[in-house]
């Protein structure tokens, strides 16, 4: 299984177990099914791939920041889309 059909099971597998939300579904899975435009990002989606499995909805809530949240996912499509 290579780097973008890890993330893209990953994706579906938070989402099913209710961790990631809708309203990043689309903007993920175009990552994950689109290797050809992420050529030489491969790093970046390694750390995607990361961020999703320790995914926390409420990761920023409280005195110490575990997991990721929402904002650290758009930011690191932001970087892959730059």
């Amino acid at each position: 299984m290579n780097l973008f059909e890890k993330l893209e099971q990953a994706i579906t597998e938070e989402y099913e177990e209710g961790e990631l939300p809708e309203f990043l579904l689309e903007s993920l899975y175009a990552v994950a099914r689109n290797q050809q435009n992420y050529a030489g990002k491969e790093e970046t989606v390694e750390l995607l791939l990361s961020q999703i499995k320790d995914f926390e909805l409420f990761a920023d809530a409280g005195c110490f920041k575990g997991g990721f949240d929402t904002d650290d996912l758009k930011k690191t499509l932001a970087l892959l889309e730059g």
